[in-house]
C-alpha cells in the first residue's frame, strides 16, 4: 500500500485520480480550500485537509505521513476579473515553492506538477517540447513561473 498527497484533490482531475488509487488500495491525503471535498468518499484509506497550502501549518499536516507520490495539482483558476496578480502568485508559484522545499528534503517516487497550455499564450499550432512559452495572462505566467522553478529544482529530487 503505497500514500499519495493530492493538492487540488476538488478539482475535475483530482477527484478522479483521488477515485482510482483508492481503487488500488492506495492511502490518498487528499488537500482542498473547500470546508468538505467535492469526493463523498466513505474509504479509510482517504483523508481530506482542508487546507491552506502558503500557511506554514500545513506543513505540520502533512509531516505525519510519508508519501510515496506527490500529485500537485492545485491552482488559482482564472474563473473571474476579480483575481489579482498576488492572487496567481501566492497559489500557483508560492504554493509550488513551499511544496519543493520540503519535498526536496524526503525520499519519493515522483512529484508530478500540472501547468497549462496557457503558457504558450494563444497558440494554435501543436505545441511540442520546445515550443517557446508565450504566457498572455497572469495565469499562464504564473504556471510558467512554478514549471521553471520545479525544472531548476529537480536536480535535488
Amino acid at each position: 500500500m503505497k500514500t499519495y498527497l493530492i493538492t487540488g484533490v476538488n478539482g475535475y482531475i483530482g477527484k478522479d485520480l483521488a477515485l482510482n488509487l483508492l481503487r488500488e488500495d492506495n492511502i490518498v491525503i487528499g488537500v482542498g480550500r473547500l470546508e468538505t471535498p467535492k469526493l463523498h468518499v466513505s474509504n479509510k484509506n482517504f483523508i481530506y485537509l482542508n487546507l491552506d497550502l502558503t500557511d506554514l501549518d500545513f506543513i505540520s499536516q502533512i509531516d505525519k505521513f510519508e508519501f510515496n507520490g506527490v500529485f500537485h495539482l492545485a491552482s488559482q483558476q482564472p474563473s473571474n476579473k476579480n483575481i489579482t496578480y498576488d492572487d496567481f502568485y501566492r497559489s500557483n508559484v508560492l504554493t509550488t515553492i513551499i511544496l519543493s522545499n520540503y519535498f526536496n528534503k524526503k525520499k519519493l517516487d515522483f512529484f508530478l506538477y500540472t501547468s497549462t497550455v496557457s503558457v504558450f499564450g494563444n497558440n494554435n499550432e501543436i505545441i511540442y517540447e520546445n515550443t517557446k512559452p508565450n504566457p498572455l495572462n497572469y495565469y499562464g505566467l504564473t504556471k510558467y513561473i512554478a514549471e521553471s522553478i520545479l525544472q531548476i529544482e529537480s536536480i535535488n529530487f
